[in-house]
């Protein structure tokens, strides 16, 4: 039999794959495998000896029987939790009526509200947050509108709590819920709807049966993000929350800097870690599991 040779076309792409972009890829992937991967391996291994750094080095796992021996260490995870699915919660709640509402605007009223949302990325974490004791403070400005139409005597403690610390952070991270739903939102078929209007549906019943479960993925996208990156704050809870708060991770960056004890700043790290890994892998996995059990049904 004749021997069968490649096309040109495929060739030329087989060429092109294999030679220059194993050099494009070469700079990122080394740059995340210098300054993240072996980093996160250190804090990994570090987190199971007994000193660090030392001479001699002894594996242990006692830094992770210390926190998960501790009613303290174990207040401050489900503190972490909780805070974390109150901004995610928060987030969603206020995000997808203003995602929603933004997928179905065109022209000059759909870039406004995209530089709205867009618009918060733009400032750093600390100028908003320091904005926000403007917002809340004694001599703030709900306190100011408060006392000038006469419906508080005196000043509302608003600040250094954690309904503080949450609003701040839900106001930090706002923009990834959005973003995360209206780029799900805008890959609905419009025709879905247009169907479901000839059929007699109503808006309510549409939104409910069509918007909302098509969207799921981006919700879940969204809340995965959010919840991690509340978890992982460290500015906004620490300001707003008046230090009060605990919280994974302040305490890692005290077990770092201020003790310092590296070995068990390094297990509170990895339990973070894990925390908002099981959140982020798993969401999105039951909005898989859902769907494959209704298409299945």
């Amino acid at each position: 039999m004749p021997r069968t040779t490649a096309t040109p076309a495929l060739s030329g792409a087989t060429r092109l794959f294999r030679a220059p972009a194993a050099r494009y890829l070469t700079v990122p992937v080394g740059f995340l495998l210098i300054f993240f991967f072996l980093p996160l391996i250190l804090i990994v291994l570090v987190s199971f000896t007994s000193s660090f750094p030392s001479a001699s080095i002894t594996l242990t796992t006692s830094n992770y029987v210390q926190f998960f021996g501790s009613s303290l260490y174990r207040a401050y995870l489900l503190t972490t939790i909780v805070y974390g699915l109150e901004v995610t919660v928060l987030c969603l709640l206020m995000g997808y009526p203003l995602a929603y509402y933004m997928v179905r605007q065109r022209g000059l009223v759909y870039q406004i509200t995209l530089l709205a949302v867009i618009a918060p990325l733009l400032v750093g974490v600390v100028p908003r947050t320091v904005g926000w004791i403007a917002v809340l403070g004694t001599e703030g400005v709900i306190n100011n509108i408060l006392l000038g139409l006469h419906l508080s005597r005196r000043p509302l403690t608003l600040l250094y709590n954690p309904t503080a610390a949450v609003v701040g952070l839900a106001h930090v991270l706002l923009p990834f819920m959005v973003l995360s739903i209206a780029s799900v939102l805008s890959l609905i078929d419009r025709s879905l709807r247009e169907a479901a209007q000839n059929l007699g549906a109503g808006e309510l019943q549409i939104f409910r049966r069509i918007t909302i479960p098509l969207s799921l993925h981006g919700v879940a996208v969204g809340c995965a993000l959010v919840f991690s990156l509340a978890i992982g704050s460290y500015i906004t809870p620490v300001v707003l929350g008046g230090g009060k708060m605990k919280l994974l991770a302040p305490l890692a960056y005290d077990q770092f800097l201020n003790y310092p004890n590296w070995p068990f700043g390094s297990a509170v790290g990895v339990v973070l870690l894990v925390t908002g890994l099981v959140f982020v892998v798993g969401l999105p996995a039951l909005v898989v599991m859902r769907r494959q059990a209704a298409g299945a049904s």
